[in-house]
């Protein structure tokens, strides 16, 4: 019987009961369970689809995430900082797709460019500071030209007023008081002289005659000379090293002449007392104004003292000439401008280092005698 929610199938098997009467086996199932599994298997299906449908949309934007968005928001970042200055870090993103060899290509450009800006920030450097050797050089001569006129000058009239005094001094008879004044007169006339001739000196410097010295032995005929007044003032100086021959292609007087000037500045940097450390060794560099130059072998003088020091803001102007940081009368500013000049004629350089309250280096570089 089939009627609203009540559906049959039927099946019929024939039977042969007589040869006279036909019949069949009828077997009848209810539909109802079966449409039931039917319908909740197709909304298992379609959930199930959509379930899967959801899931390979979320896998296909992470991969995209991964594979694509990722990569660029690096790219990006990497693109701001190169914008910014910043070339370091460089980006790897792994692969063989477009993305992964466009990171190879900026990591390449700025490869490129930090070797273009090093060189010319090395370039900038190095023309600066010859300009600056230059200018200190048309100094030099400036001062020169005019401390010549100046001791030219006066040098007469204090000769005769030197002589004066001490006619004055001898002169019999003579009250003592007189012949106390006449000797102070004599004293600070020899005092401007001195320094009239360091004026000389200084405006006639001579080329130099340069010939094979030992450095070492230089070195040890100047601690020899300054020991007695270092010893007066309680300074001790140390010579540091082997007694091994160190030469080099330098004129002897002059060097002896910078050794005498930065002893001496050293022993009056210790008025309480100290000790002055000099040597010499061998180093591979090239000279500051020359940054491009391969390092090549240079002997390397070093000064070095524990005394006062010097104040941070004055070490680029101690070698200008008439620049002093002692008391007024002590000093003219020309020892370390000597120095200067002598040591640039003898194709060397200077350098200085110093810290308040702790002393100061004096690093001379000279060419290596072949």
């Amino acid at each position: 019987m089939n009627g609203p929610g009540k559906e049959f199938m039927y099946i019929y098997f024939p039977i042969s009961v007589d040869q006279k009467r036909p019949a069949a086996l009828e077997l009848s199932e209810s539909l109802l369970y079966k449409n039931e599994y039917v319908r909740s298997a197709a909304v298992r299906l379609i959930v199930l689809t959509g379930i899967l449908l959801i899931i390979a949309l979320l896998v296909s934007t992470l991969m995209g995430v991964r594979i694509l968005g990722r990569p660029m928001k690096l790219l990006v970042d990497k693109i701001q900082r190169i914008g910014e200055g910043d070339y370091s870090d460089p980006l790897f993103l792994p692969g063989h797709d477009e993305i992964s060899r466009l990171s190879v290509g900026i990591n390449t450009m700025c490869g490129q460019i930090e070797g273009t800006m090093e060189k010319l920030r090395t370039e900038t450097e190095a023309r600066i500071d010859a300009l600056e050797q230059l200018r200190h050089q048309d100094r030099l001569k400036t001062v020169g030209r005019l401390a010549s006129g100046i001791a030219h000058e006066l040098g007469t009239p204090l000769n005769v007023i030197s002589g004066r005094a001490v006619m004055i001094a001898q002169a019999d008879p003579v009250s003592a008081e007189i012949q106390e004044n006449a000797i102070i007169i004599k004293k600070q006339s020899d005092r401007i002289t001195s320094i009239f001739r360091q004026l000389l000196d200084f405006a006639r410097q001579k080329p130099s005659r340069k010939r094979p010295l030992d450095l070492q032995q230089m070195l040890q005929q100047s601690l020899n000379l300054m020991s007695p007044i270092a010893n007066k003032k309680k300074i001790g100086i140390s010579l540091t090293g082997d007694e091994v021959p160190v030469m080099g292609h330098v004129d002897a007087d002059q060097l002896q002449q910078v050794m005498m000037n930065l002893l001496t500045n050293a022993i009056q940097a210790m008025p309480d007392g100290g000790n002055i450390e000099m040597g010499i060794h061998r180093v591979h560099t090239h000279p500051p104004e020359k940054k491009e130059v391969a390092d090549s072998e240079y002997n390397c003088i070093y000064i070095q003292d524990n005394g006062q020091g010097i104040f941070k803001e004055n070490i680029g102007h101690i070698f200008e000439p008439f620049f002093t940081t002692k008391e007024t009368g002590e000093g003219t500013g020309l020892g370390l401008s000597i120095v200067y000049g002598i040591i640039r004629e003898n194709n060397g350089w200077i350098e200085v280092t110093s810290e308040q309250n702790k002393g100061s280096q004096f690093f001379i570089y000279l060419p290596v005698e072949d």
